[in-house]
């Protein structure tokens, strides 16, 4: 979803649309067009109906800009900023900064989406009821029809108790509110999921042998679902894990700075297997900072051109560092770290803007270990079903789990 074509902004949100969305688009376009308006408009042309069913589909997809709109503007409200949003083949996304910091945020920015898709639908419904009375263009009547039932049907299905869909965060903050654990709650709603991806996978691929073509995007919906579920497991698993941890406990303290025209050779000569993962300072004759240097990438130049290649041609520029403050957690990064582990975090000192430490993710590797399917560590793996059975007797209102 990174590529996409930049659309404009709204409310200072950058809109982008991906090229996948004309594959969703022409599923749409060919499906109204052939199968739901023939029976409506028997006299009409092919190229009429795929006109009407080309407007339909573009405000179909507005709607869909709508319901993101819904979970953007209600996050920007509770302090947290939005990236972008992107629509893409299997609907949209909003991209949000960090995760909300309460469940009542939560619940809020999660259900702004569906109530925004379903008062659309419920508009088209009002829409589609008054054009009857007044017009005979069955065609039309037809296309606000569909708009009404797609939104509705889109509301509902995003109010299903699995991340990461919209109800999944429902459930996600009533877990947080009654165990007071949102790392734990987002992992048991990652769970369920898995098991709804899961079921659509085989409802689509049996649908796609035995009904009609379409069960092919229910199989991908349900795929989308399951590995996004899966992200969200590990994201909140890690997350978990180094909630307590501050950078200041792991970074490297005052790693030495090197020139930029030292060899890569002899960057890497004398140092240890764990130096090699040492985010390094490297600056100009004038000891001007240019970026950041980690030696392990000098092993992938060939071992012969390493005399004469410097290490400029390594070098992380200081535009694409990350500057932290030593008692900043270590989860703040962690998004960042999972789906792009190059970024290197750089610790200065207020006063001398001198550089006090570095960390990049292979020094804590150990602590981004990926859980095991269910989301738990290797030895309560087996326990996971279990705990998963349970999820709507710990989400009982005023419970609380013992720690």
């Amino acid at each position: 979803m990174d590529h996409s074509i930049r659309l404009g902004r709204i409310a200072g949100i950058p809109i982008g649309i991906n090229w996948s969305v004309a594959a969703l688009a022409g599923v749409f376009v060919f499906t109204l067009a052939l199968s739901i308006l023939p029976p409506y408009t028997p006299d009409a042309g092919t190229t009429s109906r795929f006109v009407a069913a080309s407007a339909g589909v573009a405000v179909f997809f507005g709607s869909i800009l709508a319901h993101e709109l819904g979970h953007a503007l209600v996050a920007q409200a509770h302090g947290i900023r939005v990236e972008k949003i992107t629509l893409w083949l299997l609907g949209g996304l909003a991209q949000l900064s960090r995760s909300p910091a309460t469940p009542k945020a939560e619940v809020q920015v999660a259900i702004a989406g569906p109530a925004v898709s379903a008062a659309v639908g419920v508009f088209f419904v009002c829409v589609t009821v008054i054009a009857a009375s007044t017009t005979s263009n069955q065609a039309l009547l037809a296309i606000l029809s569909w708009l009404a039932g797609v939104n509705i049907a889109l509301a509902i299905f995003n109010m299903l108790p699995a991340s990461p869909l919209d109800g999944g965060r429902v459930l996600t903050a009533m877990l947080w509110r009654s165990l007071e654990d949102p790392h734990r709650a987002r992992v048991i709603a990652g769970r369920c999921g898995l098991i709804l991806g899961s079921i659509l996978i085989i409802a689509g691929v049996a649908q796609a042998i035995w009904v009609d073509p379409t069960g092919v995007f229910t199989a991908l919906v349900g795929l989308f679902v399951f590995t996004a579920a899966r992200s969200e497991i590990v994201a909140a698993f890690v997350a978990g894990r180094i909630s307590n941890i501050r950078i200041a406990d792991v970074l490297s303290p005052y790693p030495t700075p090197v020139h930029d025209s030292t060899p890569i050779a002899s960057l890497l000569e004398g140092l240890t297997p764990a130096q090699h993962h040492i985010a390094r300072p490297v600056v100009r004759w004038d000891y001007t900072p240019i970026g950041y240097v980690v030696p392990s990438r000098g092993m992938s130049v060939d071992r012969w051109s390493r005399v004469s290649t410097p290490i400029s041609t390594i070098t992380t520029p200081i535009s694409h560092i990350v500057t932290a403050n030593a008692d900043t957690t270590l989860n703040r990064y962690i998004h960042r770290w999972v789906h792009a582990g190059d970024i290197i975090v750089a610790v200065n000192d207020p006063e001398t803007n001198a550089t006090m430490g570095t960390l990049t993710p292979a020094q804590i590797q150990h602590l981004l270990t990926k859980p095991k399917f269910w989301g738990l560590a290797p030895d309560r793996d087996r326990r996971a079903w279990r705990l998963t059975c349970k999820i709507a007797h710990r989400a009982v209102p005023g419970r609380r789990t013992r720690k």
